[in-house]
């Protein structure tokens, strides 16, 4: 069902959308931090930090004076937020006040009556809805599967969803992509989550009820026009969605593609046998005279990559709250930065070897492998063989599904290279002893 992919979706990126929340949400002196099955600010409470907060129900009676953050099944905001709401869970409700921005994702977001967030409301949910009596006092930007808008907005409207229906006031524009009637489209009857909370139920396309009102223009796409009332808005613009199919590629663009790749690759090669030459051979020689070594060291070190990257994110994730829980706010921002350039490094590296590198330097060793049988004496100049591989190495990858194996096949040869380089180089074979034994120079001397 439809309600189950979406439910899977925003799953996965709540706690991606969490971690984002606390490394954006600016920085103050000091926070609350609290967790548990079931956390509830009281009424009469008033947290004078910003608060951090994550449980299976999050309930905000009192005041928060700082940010709110927070991650949770449901979460409710009955009091008032004077920060920014940066929250995260199945449902997200608002029935009291946020003085400054929220950003949500949620399965299922409601600003009830009466609700008021003072600047901008930011959500990717499944369904949003706005109801008749709470104000949001600056824009709205929304990603979701459906949108319904029955409180006033006062600035503008700018998003895409499948369904959108607008009954409220919109101050300024609405600028939005919109989808299309079909049987996939949104649900036709009321759905209930487990919190309790109800999913309206919207026709699938743009509805604009007689009673809505749009101070500014309406520009929607989507794959046909729906009737607006005149009332709501004179200025109504629609633009047909493009249609995603491209025309096949032609042997010409396909040509231009496939020299450019020569070119880069070309360039990487050149600069490897200037810069680097005796590295380049030695890796060369090393995938040659250990093909399947190369292979099967290659496929670890694309396990260890991957391992790698986990790890970092993990350790800089569990160092930074560390840090962050014991107020120590300079040293956080400096261990998320250092872990973010090293994630960042470690993928652009991998990406630039196997797709660059690995490449160049299989062009060079089929060049090589390639001459020895046919033009021994060519192999004097380096440049030749590198530049008759990779000839044959763009032509051979430009065959649909072959050349992908043949690609797969390379990076895996590289990396197995490099490693195999790389455990040689810090971990050298001790050189052999030459021992001469004591009864030779007797024998010798017999013997003469």
């Amino acid at each position: 069902m439809r309600m189950t992919r979406w439910t899977r979706k925003v799953g996965a990126i709540l706690g991606l959308l969490f971690l984002l929340g606390l490394i954006v949400a600016p920085s103050a002196h000091a926070f609350d931090l609290r967790q548990g099955n079931q956390l509830v600010i009281g009424a009469n409470e008033v947290v004078e930090d910003d608060l951090y907060a994550a449980g299976q129900s999050i309930t905000i009676d009192g005041i928060v004076r700082g940010d709110a953050i927070l991650a949770g099944q449901q979460i409710t905001i009955n009091g008032t937020v004077e920060g920014n709401l940066v929250a995260a869970g199945q449902t997200v409700i608002i029935h009291g006040t946020v003085r400054d921005s929220a950003r949500i994702a949620a399965q299922a977001v409601l600003v009830d009556s009466p609700a008021r967030i003072g600047r901008d409301l930011v959500t990717f949910a499944y369904s949003l809805e706005t109801r008749p009596g709470s104000a949001i006092g600056r824009d709205t930007g929304i990603g979701a599967y459906q949108a319904l808008l029955a409180g006033s907005i006062d600035r503008n409207v700018r998003g895409g969803m499948q369904a959108l229906g607008v009954q409220g006031t919109i101050g300024g524009n609405v600028d939005v992509r919109v989808g299309g009637s079909s049987a996939n489209g949104a649900p036709q009857s009321a759905m209930t989550l487990p919190p309790g909370i109800v999913i309206p139920a919207v026709p699938p396309g743009l509805t604009i009820a007689d009673s809505a009102k749009i101070n500014g223009s309406l520009t929607y796409t989507g794959p046909q026009s729906y009737p607006v009332p005149a009332q709501v808005t004179p200025n109504v613009t629609y633009q047909a969605t493009p249609v995603s199919e491209q025309p096949a590629a032609g042997p010409s663009s396909i040509l231009a593609e496939n020299a450019r790749r020569l070119v880069a690759l070309a360039i990487v090669g050149l600069l490897l046998l200037w810069l680097v030459p005796g590295w380049t051979r030695r890796l060369a020689d090393t995938a040659e005279a250990r093909l399947w070594p190369s292979l099967g060291w290659g496929a670890v070190a694309a396990v260890a990559v991957v391992a790698a990257a986990i790890g970092i994110l993990i350790a800089t994730g569990f160092l930074a709250a560390a840090l962050g829980a014991s107020t120590l706010f300079g040293l956080m921002v400096l261990v998320i930065g250092w872990g973010l350039v090293s994630e960042v490094t470690l993928v652009l590296g991998v990406i630039v070897f196997t797709a660059y590198i690995a490449q160049a330097i299989a062009s060079f060793w089929g060049g090589r492998f390639l001459l020895q049988r046919l033009q021994p004496q060519w192999l004097e100049h380096r440049v030749v063989p590198f530049l008759v591989g990779l000839v044959i190495f763009v032509a051979l990858t430009a065959i649909p599904i072959v050349g992908g194996l043949i690609g797969f096949v390379v990076a895996l040869l590289g990396l197995g290279a490099v490693w195999i380089w790389a455990g040689e180089t810090l971990h050298p074979a001790p050189v052999a002893a030459i021992t001469v034994s004591p009864s030779a120079p007797a024998d010798d001397a017999i013997a003469a």
